[in-house]
């Protein structure tokens, strides 16, 4: 099912995963999108999260893997999350 916004001056979101949506619009954060536009909005508890958090959380992430569980560039690995 397709879902349109009711809001207006919403841009369009491109035919892509939500992944690689979320991981091309953070890397721009570097290259003049505002830091400050949200980018993800949580809809059950409501929280925003904008670029600069999203990018923050995402280099943790990497961080973490690669740092607490030696995750090499190129290594495969699985992510388990519930379907709320």
């Amino acid at each position: 099912m397709v879902y349109s916004s009711s809001i207006t001056g919403v841009p369009p979101v491109p035919v892509v995963d939500i992944g690689t949506y979320l991981i091309d619009q953070a890397k721009h954060t570097a290259f003049g999108v505002d830091p400050d536009r949200v980018v993800v909005v949580d809809s059950i508890t409501g929280h925003n999260f904008t670029f600069a958090q999203f990018e923050e959380r995402a280099l943790g992430v990497a961080s973490g893997l690669q740092n607490k569980l030696g995750v090499k560039p190129g290594d495969l690995i699985g992510v388990f999350l519930p379907n709320t």
